[in-house]
């Protein structure tokens, strides 16, 4: 609902109720553009940090949420769509159905970035915003899918087949350097994360930008790994600054087998299910035809390493040792 002034967002209130999401048609991005007004004392405050009615105002209603979720889609000139995979695997498909029938609606070809809301009980996912472009929760695709949103980007726009957007990796995770200070101490802040970043023994890609600014993001870091047990032992590295030693690391019980990454698609719904009952694993290609030194050296050692369960691509599982 559009507002002029300050009577219509009273009346805005008396029809929504409050919370009032308050937000403004231009420069309205990366949180930038929103304010929440609690009551009607709030409404002149909240126009205000949003410049006043002239950037052009207008009103939703509060939504309840307990979880925000974004859908990286793309369309090509062919009316093709593609979506990238989803973190939120319970409401997968319908997450990805709502996104697919939001950019259909829209014209354009490219990528469109679909943030949705998951309300309380997971009873529905409501369409939240629509952002034409790449965007910040598909970083990761750079390192993680076989094809980046950036490079279908550009196939989409030029007219190119839809690259394919499925991880190439048994999981991966973005960490979002936000500013602590302005300046040169927020770049020395920022930078020790950084050096503890590059000493993780796994594959990560790390981007800053020239100004460092307070509460802003300032760059990415995206690890990938076997497993997310592993992924989060490294980020712990990271943030907390904790040691490859620390007792708190988990060891994986089961290990997920498979001759190449062409395979990890089959096999990605076993990894599922273990995140699902927390068990902990860790996913490798090793090839009986490429890699036969590999596969007999993963296999001699898995007990070492505490691995139970070795689960292959033809779903047969080997107990190694059978543990209390």
């Amino acid at each position: 609902m559009q507002i002029d002034d300050l009577e219509g967002a009273k009346k805005a209130g008396e029809l929504f109720g409050y919370p009032l999401m308050i937000k403004s048609r231009r420069l309205a991005y990366d949180g930038r553009g929103n304010a929440v007004a609690k009551s009607k004392e709030e409404l002149p405050s909240a126009v205000d940090a949003l410049g006043g009615f002239h950037h052009g105002l207008y009103v939703e209603k509060w939504a309840p949420f307990v979880k925000e979720v974004a859908v990286i889609v793309v369309r090509g000139r062919d009316n093709s769509i593609s979506c990238y995979p989803v973190v939120e695997t319970i409401h997968r498909e319908h997450a990805t159905e709502v996104a697919s029938n939001a950019v259909n609606s829209l014209e354009g070809v490219g990528v469109f970035a679909v943030e949705l809301f998951l309300t309380e009980n997971g009873q529905f996912i409501l369409l939240n915003e629509v952002a034409p472009r790449p965007h910040n929760s598909g970083h990761h695709t750079i390192e993680s899918c076989y094809t980046s949103q950036y490079e279908n980007h550009l196939q989409a726009v030029v007219g190119l087949p839809l690259g394919n957007p499925l991880l190439k990796t048994p999981a991966a995770v973005m960490y979002n350097i936000l500013g602590e200070e302005e300046g040169e101490l927020g770049f020395q802040l920022a930078h020790k994360l950084i050096k503890r970043a590059l000493t993780i023994p796994r594959p990560l890609f790390i981007g800053m930008t020239s100004h460092m600014r307070k509460q802003q993001k300032m760059g990415h870091i995206t690890i990938v790994g076997p497993s997310l047990g592993n992924i989060e032992s490294n980020l712990a590295i990271i943030v907390d600054g904790k040691t490859l030693d620390d007792k708190t690391a988990v060891a994986p019980r089961v290990g997920i087998i498979m001759g190449s990454d062409s395979d990890l698609p089959v096999m990605k719904s076993a990894a599922e299910i273990l995140e699902m009952f927390g068990v902990p694993y860790e996913v490798r290609i090793v090839s009986a035809h490429r890699t036969p030194e590999l596969m007999f050296s993963y296999a001699k050692s898995a007990d070492k390493l505490g691995i139970q369960v070795i689960e292959r691509k033809s779903v047969t599982l080997k107990i190694l040792r059978e543990k209390a």
